[in-house]
């Protein structure tokens, strides 16, 4: 139950943050300051996936761990140079 119940929190609270992202990436699109090539839901799971990942690999002091997520996340709303 408690599971269940941690499992469910987490899930609201991904898609919260995320639903936020995405608003950001429309109203962007919208007045265009991002050039992105998906619907900005897509880009803000994929925002939460790199974030997700370069955490991960900073937490295990993995190679590559100085990932620049500011410049991957440029690339996905199309504003990188």
């Amino acid at each position: 139950v408690l599971f269940r119940s941690l499992s469910l929190a987490n899930r609201e609270y991904d898609e919260a943050w995320q639903a936020a992202f995405a608003e950001v990436i429309a109203d962007g699109i919208a007045d265009g300051s991002f050039h992105a090539d998906a619907p900005p839901s897509e880009i803000a799971a994929r925002i939460a996936a790199v974030i997700d990942g370069a955490m991960l690999r900073r937490l295990l002091r993995s190679p590559g761990s100085e990932f620049d997520v500011a410049q991957a996340i440029a690339l996905l709303v199309g504003t990188a140079r």
